[in-house]
């Protein structure tokens, strides 16, 4: 019986080898290929979780384009590709979803943490801009606020007649003002 995938044509990616599965997982995330590291697992399967993993791209809807990662006969993992993007660019994480890629990316960014207030959501906020200035090779240290936290990393002040001030009011129907 042939292995899944096999009737698709696989180009192989420049990237270098990694040992682990996870590790080639993890690698398919921070991949851009027009893709902008939106990636999903396809509903035909994502691979065995031994040998092959694969990940379709979640930026534009029903798109074609997959990544995979197949163990080769050292054992590493390489990268390959298969497809091409549709033209609709899809602005949900799924089709049901609530709130756009960006909005969902705030709120996980914001919400990192054990809560929601205020001082956690600043920690959450630093940290993730502590990771992006980490991936330029910037020192996070350098960008320093004089208030605590990194310069870019403030989360936007909001205020709703029907619950104050919090970070998701802009979902909220009695939103006041955004300052």
């Amino acid at each position: 019986m042939p292995r899944r995938g096999a009737g698709r044509a696989w180009n192989r990616l420049p990237n270098a080898a990694v040992a682990s599965l996870s590790e080639a997982r993890a690698m398919i995330k921070l991949f851009d290929l027009g893709a902008g590291g939106l990636w999903c697992c396809p509903q035909s399967g994502g691979g065995d979780g031994v040998t092959f993993t694969v990940l379709q791209c979640n930026a534009h809807i029903a798109c074609g384009l997959r990544v995979r990662a197949v163990r080769q006969s050292n054992g590493c993992f390489a990268f390959e590709s298969s497809g091409e993007h549709s033209d609709q660019v899809n602005v949900r994480l799924r089709k049901n979803s609530s709130m756009t890629h960006a909005q969902t990316a705030f709120a996980n960014a914001a919400f990192r943490g054990t809560g929601a207030k205020p001082a956690e959501v600043r920690v959450g906020l630093t940290t993730t801009k502590e990771g992006e200035l980490g991936k330029v090779g910037i020192d996070p240290l350098s960008t320093k606020d004089a208030e605590g936290g990194l310069a870019g990393a403030s989360s936007p002040c909001v205020y709703c007649r029907a619950c104050g001030p919090c970070v998701v009011a802009m979902y909220c129907p009695d939103l006041v003002a955004v300052l």
